[in-house]
């Protein structure tokens, strides 16, 4: 009875230690920092994209010293673009995901190298992936070479499109010439004059302050005749009728031709005038006696000229 239940405590005592070494070696193998690469083909064409995902895992008390990382370019391959890690925090354990997508422009077959973390004590790697990049399959078995230069034939005279572009010019022309023969003309602004004396009184008065000024003896010979030819104007602007402000010498004579001046009048304003033309485009000098006269000549004239009731 005895030995029995000696035996039976042994055996008792033995599975609990066995029991409880299997839960220690899992615990600390669930704890391991690991590596692992894969890709989601493994056989892809000249050119194509393939995702290549790293995964590595680490206890958070124990921070690895440097972590995989995918270069730019590895040989055989390019990276085309990179995803943002995906992390996940189980108790006290860290996995790190990142998806690189990735391709070739070399056709064999190529090995995806191994991907490295440092940890405290050691290094742990990722293993080797094989890859097999293939050409790119034709469409057709059939070969077809470079063709020659083919010559292509002048295309023919379009006349029709050159006729309707000559007729919409001619029609746009002769809608501009029309518009602007018959468009209103505006009329002319008769100018203003700000003086509540009679034309007359008006002129008189300005050749009274012209002699006074003292112009010709101050050397300022045009100034002087642009004035006294602007006072006879005026004066025939107001007097006679509208327009003389823009006539001509010749159109001004004309206008006063027989009426309201009589052939000695028109004579002594054309010599009065065609002097202050010279004066003004600078082909005469006239001396201050001539302007004394030739102002008294503007006077003589304006007092002929019949008075508005």
């Amino acid at each position: 009875m005895y030995p029995a239940a000696n035996f039976s405590y042994k055996n008792i005592l033995l599975f609990l230690l066995l029991s409880l070494g299997c839960q220690i070696l899992y615990a600390q193998s669930g704890y391991r920092s690991t590596v692992t690469s894969s890709v989601n083909r493994s056989v892809f064409a000249l050119g194509e994209q393939i995702d290549l995902t790293v995964t590595y895992s680490y206890p958070v008390a124990e921070l690895p010293k440097s972590v995989p990382y995918v270069n730019d370019t590895f040989p055989h391959f390019e990276v085309i673009s990179r995803k943002k890690a995906d992390t996940v925090i189980n108790g006290d354990f860290v996995t790190i995901r990142q998806i690189n997508t990735i391709t070739s422009f070399d056709t064999g077959h190529w090995t995806i190298p191994r991907f490295v973390m440092e940890t405290g004590k050691t290094s742990i790697t990722s293993d080797t992936i094989g890859i097999d990049v293939v050409p790119v399959p034709m469409t057709s078995n059939t070969y077809h070479d470079i063709k020659e230069i083919i010559e292509v034939a002048p295309e023919p005279f379009d006349w029709k499109k050159w006729l309707g572009i000559l007729v919409t010019v001619l029609v746009v022309a002769a809608g501009i010439w029309y518009y602007l023969k018959h468009r209103k003309k505006p009329k002319p602004e008769l100018p203003r004059f700000d003086t509540k004396l009679s034309p007359l009184d008006q002129a008189l008065q300005d050749l009274g302050k012209l002699r006074q000024a003292g112009l010709m003896e101050k050397g300022e010979i045009k100034t002087y005749y642009s004035r006294l030819y602007d006072i006879a104007r005026v004066f025939f602007e107001r007097q006679v009728r509208p327009g003389f402000m823009q006539y001509t010498t010749d159109e001004t004579l004309i206008a006063l031709k027989g009426k309201p001046l009589d052939a000695e009048g028109v004579s002594s304003l054309a010599e009065a005038l065609r002097v202050a033309d010279a004066v003004k485009f600078a082909k005469y000098g006239s001396s201050v006696q001539e302007s004394k006269t030739m102002a008294d000549k503007i006077e003589t004239i304006i007092k002929k000229i019949p008075q508005k009731v």
